[in-house]
């Protein structure tokens, strides 16, 4: 058919069963860009549609929704294409008509589409896997992933048959490319003039800048179901979104109030019957307060803190599980003081050690441990350091993955990881690190060694077993290895069960306090815009000789953590946690800090309030028993606490990070 045909048609190998229609429009050589532009429109709504049909039970799947899905999607896929033929367009409309016409350039151009498909197909792919274990498009998750490529290839490969996977993205690719090729040719043997090369060429060009002037995410909130929102969303436009979103601030994107307004309601927030601030009218924004409790008698106690991965709330039989799979943590709880009724601060491990390590909500876009100055903060151990305590980090992987061992070396912590165990102390490792058991015992050689030297101690653990691909050493639990998470879950617990053990015949397990805690949950997306469920983690303070067992449903957060303990051990500190102890918080203090990256959000009693970029506000009441969440009209009080907490914590860290750049460290 000529060159300046207003329509031809691409018939795709039968096993696609489809027919493409290439709307050329007399786009001369600029029709390979056309071709390209229907095979990534082709992949991304099957893309879609796979991942409609794997949510179809939670989606809202009405007619009109689905057409919102599919036009609101057809957007962003043109608008990730746009950015991407940028060189190929740019390409061709500077080389000359006598080099464009050369076989050489055909093989060329047939190589750069080849590479554009296998590209597409293979992102395709990844898609599926990520939304499978993330109920999301890529996102944040995706972007950290790059930094960290050990783990996540060797992840990769012990989790998937990867072999098979490339076979499959190998043949597909093929079939996609041969529907294509023919008309490549067809291209290649323009004859146009310049001028018409560079107006169509510069036509295209004006669709990215039309895209980067008048499209952002917000067009993806068709609904109040985050999965449709998602679903209408492109996968590549979400990566790159989520990439610049890394360099956003809480004061320019978020809803905000009069700094002295948020200065003296979180000090309100913050005050107990045992704190003294030691500014009563601050200059700016300062928390510091000495906590004196109403006894001067302190336990010197040793501490061991372990941070469980991924271990979700639902998992436990004291909790609400059904499955019986923790049962050495069940008897944990029965015999120690069980918080019912904690939430993680968000969906990633390093927000745990964050909300744990640092008594602070979450601000964005990424967790302090991985921001400059995160140094010389306040932190869970320095009351420890204080009294001499010897404090330690431990972490089964390789520590500088979420930037974990540069954050505590800076704030006064020993750090032993992976690369610290000898040969003979690794009896199974996995992508993500020795396996718990192997970690619980350099805890223990170490806890020895301090306890033999006359110091007490203060260890963090962060355990790893629980995570993809799910393996751990065989014949320790009745489910193999590999086998998916309920056997993760069940192995994490009975090494939580052998430490407990060799523990308990050490002479410094009388003096110790145990407190175990996930870090996350197991799920992070759904079609909620803050999912509550997704963070209800479990939280167990255990030393038979100091604390009385019991139940605390306090509604709280990870934040609390270092403030309870605290209490528990009667000592005296000057603070500038956020967080305060859920043994003494009031009744009308009870709240939950939940993030999602770039959503904030602030649980209490039955409603929660959402803050998000460009200032917006959400509130939600949250059903009693199936916790759905209901849009509704405000919540202005509500609003206002979530505003202090979330510009305040930012506030914090600004006046840190200032003071570090003066080269001016105050005391802790």
């Amino acid at each position: 058919m000529p060159d300046g045909s207003v329509c031809q048609t691409v018939s795709v190998p039968a096993s696609l069963n489809v027919t493409l229609p290439l709307y050329r429009l007399g786009a001369g050589r600029y029709g390979v860009v056309i071709l390209l532009y229907s095979v990534f429109l082709f992949l991304s709504n099957i893309t879609r549609t796979a991942l409609l049909l794997q949510s179809l039970a939670d989606i809202d799947s009405t007619a009109t929704a689905l057409i919102k899905i599919y036009a609101v999607g057809f957007l962003y896929d043109t608008a990730a294409f746009s950015y991407i033929m940028v060189p190929l367009v740019v390409y061709c409309a500077l080389l000359p008509a006598s080099w464009f016409n050369a076989p050489l350039h055909r093989f060329i151009l047939n190589g750069i589409s080849f590479f554009s498909v296998i590209v597409f197909v293979f992102t395709a792919c990844a898609e599926l896997f990520f939304w499978k274990e993330f109920g999301s498009r890529f996102n944040f998750v995706a972007v950290d992933y790059l930094m960290y490529r050990r783990e996540v290839t060797d992840n990769l490969v012990q989790s998937y048959p990867l072999w098979t996977v490339f076979c499959i993205i190998g043949y597909v690719s093929l079939l996609q490319f041969a529907a294509v090729k023919r008309r490549i040719a067809t291209a290649c043997a323009d004859i146009r003039s310049g001028t018409h090369r560079f107006l169509f060429g510069f036509f295209l060009l004006l669709l990215p800048c039309m895209s980067f002037l008048f499209l952002d995410g917000s067009l993806s909130r068709i609904s109040t179901n985050m999965l449709n929102n998602n679903l209408a969303m492109n996968g590549i436009y979400a990566f790159f979104s989520a990439l610049r979103s890394q360099r956003l601030n809480y004061a320019s994107c978020y809803a905000t109030l009069p700094e002295s307004d948020v200065v003296q309601r979180l000090r309100e927030m913050v005050a107990t019957d045992t704190a003294r601030f030691l500014h009563q009218l601050p200059a700016g924004c300062d928390i510091r307060r000495d906590i004196v409790p109403q006894s001067t008698h302190e336990r010197r106690a040793n501490v061991v803190l372990v941070v469980l991965e991924s271990m979700s709330g639902e998992f436990l039989d004291s909790l609400g599980g059904q499955e019986h799979l923790t049962p050495h943590l069940d008897r944990l709880a029965r015999q120690g003081l069980l918080f019912t009724n904690m939430y993680a601060t968000g969906t990633r491990t390093v927000r745990g050690l964050e909300a744990i390590s640092l008594s602070l909500p979450p601000t964005p876009p990424v967790s302090v441990l991985k921001r400059p100055h995160h140094e010389h903060l306040f932190t869970i151990g320095t009351p420890f350091q204080q009294r001499g305590y010897e404090t330690v980090f431990f972490y089964g992987g390789r520590s500088y993955f979420d930037n974990m061992k540069l954050f505590y070396v800076g704030n006064g912590f020993r750090v032993i990881d992976r690369g610290d165990l000898a040969s003979d102390e690794i009896t199974f490792s996995s992508a993500w690190g020795v396996c718990d058991e192997d970690i619980y015992r350099r805890v223990l050689r170490e806890a020895d060694a301090v306890h033999g030297s006359g110091k007490n101690f203060f260890m963090m653990v962060m355990t790893t077993s629980n995570h993809k691909p799910f393996t751990y050493p065989a014949g320790r639990i009745d489910i193999p290895s590999g086998k998916g998470r309920k056997g993760a879950v069940k192995y994490a617990d009975y090494a939580v069960g052998q430490f407990i053990e060799k523990a308990s015949s050490r002479p410094w397990f009388e003096n110790t306090i145990f407190i175990f805690v996930a870090d996350h949950c197991t799920r992070s997306g759904g079609k909620d815009e803050i999912p509550i469920d997704n963070y209800h983690i479990p939280c167990i303070f255990y030393a038979p000789s100091m604390v009385q067992p019991g139940i605390v449903e306090t509604l709280c957060s990870q934040i609390d953590i270092a403030p309870t303990l605290f209490d528990v051990l009667n000592w005296s500190y000057t603070s500038s946690f956020v967080g305060t102890s859920v043994l003494t918080m009031h009744p009308d203090h009870q709240r939950a800090f939940l993030n999602n990256h770039l959503t904030l959000g602030y649980l209490k009693k039955d409603m929660v309030v959402a803050l998000k970029p460009g200032r917006c506000i959400a509130a939600y009441r949250i059903d009693p028993k199936t916790h759905a969440e209901t849009l509704i009209a405000s919540a202005d009080s509500l609003q206002r606490e979530a505003i202090t907490y979330y510009q305040g914590a930012s506030m914090l860290l600004d006046v840190h990070a200032l003071v570090l750049e003066n080269g001016c460290i105050k005391k802790k």
